[in-house]
């Protein structure tokens, strides 16, 4: 089975337009999370993942405070006027989408999570000990997770020391015989300085995973986000993937 694995797309439709039409086959999309936030388009993108058959839709915290189920205090001032401009703009259906999705789910040996299993919607897996710890707290073979706009690959396995490996987009990674934790990197707001789209393409019955970059119109997501008046340095570090 082949699962684009997507996360953190916030509210940027041209970029969520990009990768689906231009991604690989594909049995199932799983999406680990805040779908909104930040960009100008959150019903348009919410909608255009039920039209895509995702399979399984997570909720991360910009989501969660788009319908009032976290404190936009939480966030910093950029964050807070977007979720709160996000919060006028949603239908009740796609208020409703959100409010009955979960922040993690298992299915089979697949642990799917939006930040981490010790805390789904707010922890960040940004170094090895964060995802060795991430590991440790669940059973499952692999977890994905998102969160950070970073693609991560994280081993843990039976005898070797835990390591990182380098990701390097569209090269297949073996996943046999390790505990792996995997972190798609960003649809929509990408920070690891590569501004193209991010998604994973993982295939269960290798089991193997290959991360994509997909280039997109980025000056007409930046374009939305100044047309709805939403701060600048939101379409400004678009450009940037920072």
């Amino acid at each position: 089975m082949r699962i684009l694995v997507l996360s953190d797309v916030h509210a940027n439709l041209p970029a969520l337009d990009a990768v689906l039409n231009g991604a690989p086959a594909y049995d199932a999309i799983w999406n680990l999370g805040d779908t909104v936030g930040y960009g100008a388009n959150p019903n348009e993108c919410l909608e255009r993942m039920t039209d895509a058959g995702t399979n399984r839709t997570l909720v991360g915290n910009h989501d969660l405070a788009a319908v009032g189920l976290m404190p936009i205090k939480w966030f910093n001032v950029h964050a807070a006027t977007a979720a709160a401009w996000t919060s006028a703009q949603l239908t009740e259906e796609n208020k409703f989408r959100i409010r009955s999705s979960y922040t993690s789910e298992s299915i089979g040996q697949f642990y799917l999570v939006h930040g981490s299993p010790r805390d789904p919607a707010r922890d960040y897996v940004q170094s090895l000990d964060d995802a060795v710890n991430a590991l440790s707290a669940v059973a499952a073979a692999f977890v994905l997770c998102g969160h950070t706009h970073v693609p991560m690959l994280a081993e843990l396995g039976p005898v070797e020391d835990p390591r990182l490996v380098r990701v390097e987009p569209g090269r297949d990674y073996s996943l046999n015989g390790k505990r792996t934790l995997l972190n798609p990197g960003s649809v929509g707001q990408p920070r690891d300085g590569d501004p193209r789209a991010a998604t994973l393409l993982l295939d269960t019955d290798g089991p193997t995973a290959r991360w994509i970059r997909t280039a997109y119109d980025v000056e007409q997501a930046q374009r939305a986000i100044l047309t709805e008046g939403l701060p600048k340095e939101l379409a400004a570090r678009l450009a940037r993937g920072r």
